[in-house]
């Protein structure tokens, strides 16, 4: 099939690796055009403008880092909706704001496409192997038209209402992950004066019951890391993940809710990344503190 994609960092790049692999025809661009040099050697296209993705595929896919990065994509100068979006479907796989995919979903409304919210859930490894977790928010015509693709992708996927309701779903994922990270930084406090082989003490923090699932593949990169060595896959950074609990706490006063672990979790990612840690893969919020 043939399809488009605009925004190639960590996660997009795999997504693009993996939709070429099971041989689609992927047209890519990005504001960082040397970012796309390794895909293009594999076969994708270059496009100039998100404009020219729009205007040669009926299906486009954007991960993108914000709401800023969403809006100018697709509203912006050569963005998405300047070009013909009649019968196009817009499948947005990023974390953003409720209110800016739904601004984004009418103006594409408006020009004779559709649109669809995908976040995902997992890291790029995963997007390689076909082992993501997608959550739809939509219509049912339009998730069933791009099912196939979204399962290229993931090995979980489903649809869960109008459009909105991935992104929340992503968020009520996200949340006690991210708080995980910042309880399992202060548990590694205590333990600064325990002697023991790091690789020995994460194996039994990993394996309690309190354990996060994704503690299987992170687990060993902080035993690692404790241990003085360079570990771990690129995966999303601490300013990115700050941002998916500011998301949180937005949504929460939308629902007039009150989040106070959400909140005091945010506080250990803001010292983090106000003490020069924002572009560390996420994972490592839980050796801050075992070694400040």
């Amino acid at each position: 099939m043939e399809l488009g994609f605009c925004g190639l960092g960590n996660m997009g790049t795999a997504m693009v690796t993996r939709f070429l692999d099971r041989g689609h025809r992927v047209t890519v661009w990005n504001r960082t055009a040397e970012k796309a040099a390794p895909l293009l050697d594999r076969g994708a296209i270059w496009a100039a403008t998100p404009a020219q993705v729009a205007e040669q595929n009926g299906v486009v896919f954007t991960c993108l880092r914000d709401d800023e990065a969403i809006k100018e994509v697709y509203g912006g100068f050569g963005g998405l909706l300047a070009g013909n979006c009649i019968d196009r479907l817009f499948v947005d796989t990023s974390t953003v704001n409720a209110e800016v995919i739904q601004a984004v979903a009418e103006k594409v409304q408006a020009k004779g496409g559709s649109f669809l919210e995908c976040p995902v859930a997992g890291p790029p490894v995963r997007a390689l192997e076909g082992r993501l977790m997608g959550f739809v928010g939509g219509s049912e015509a339009d998730f069933a038209r791009v099912k196939p693709l979204l399962s290229d992708l993931c090995e979980k996927v489903d649809l869960f209402g109008p459009l909105g309701s991935g992104n929340a779903l992503k968020l009520a994922v996200n949340l006690p992950l991210l708080v995980y990270f910042a309880a399992l930084s202060e548990a590694l406090s205590l333990l600064r004066d325990v002697p023991a082989d790091p690789r020995k003490i994460m194996g039994v923090l990993a394996q309690s019951p309190g354990a996060a699932n994704a503690m299987t593949l992170v687990g060993p990169w902080i035993a690692e890391t404790l241990a003085g060595k360079e570990a771990g896959q690129a995966i999303m950074g601490l300013s990115v993940v700050r941002k998916d609990l500011h998301l949180m706490l937005d949504a929460a006063k939308r629902t007039h809710t009150e989040l106070p672990v959400t909140t005091a979790a945010l506080e250990a990612y803001d010292e983090a990344v106000n003490q020069g840690w924002g572009d560390h893969p996420f994972w490592k919020l839980a050796i801050h503190k075992a070694k400040s």
